[in-house]
């Protein structure tokens, strides 16, 4: 990271690392099979398993149809 003075990180260094470090978490977790990213992601007293499938379906489902759009 750049920054404005030696050993100081910009507001926007901090949110381009941040960007890139979910970008990447979400890449790790597509690469799973659904119920595996589920299971990886729950924490007790959050969303149950099952909710963590639906929504991870949910965000695949629209990140093909986003993809779709964007090849036609």
């Amino acid at each position: 990271m750049t920054g404005n003075f030696a050993g100081t990180t910009t507001r926007t260094d901090a949110i381009t690392a941040a960007a890139q470090i979910w970008a990447e978490a979400r890449a790790r977790r597509d690469a799973l099979p659904v119920r595996e990213a589920a299971l990886a992601a729950y924490v007790p007293g959050g969303p149950s398993v099952d909710e963590l499938i639906t929504l991870i379906t949910a965000q695949r489902e629209r990140a093909r149809a986003g993809l779709a759009k964007e090849a036609a």
